[in-house]
């Protein structure tokens, strides 16, 4: 399955933005502590940056250990509806 990143934005940018994650077991941390896989490291270096802007992002990990790309892309516009 193939990486991929939504960044969603409905509309005019809002004060907080999410990041959407959408992958296989690299990024749902197989065998990986859950602090420590690049999603989670991801999401920490986002909140420590000097621009405010950064900050307001929030990480969502989508990601399913052995997911098909046709599991995540059935799976896709619920997740979309919900973030």
């Amino acid at each position: 399955m193939l990486l991929t990143v939504a960044l969603i934005a409905a509309g005019p940018l809002r004060a907080a933005q999410t990041i959407l994650v959408w992958g296989d077991s690299l990024s749902a941390g197989y065998g990986v502590d859950s602090q420590r896989g690049w999603v989670r490291l991801l999401e920490q270096k986002l909140g420590t940056q000097a621009d405010a802007s950064l900050r307001g992002w929030t990480v969502v990990n989508g990601s399913v250990s052995g997911e098909t790309t046709a599991g995540g892309l059935s799976r896709l516009p619920a997740a979309l509806a919900r973030h």
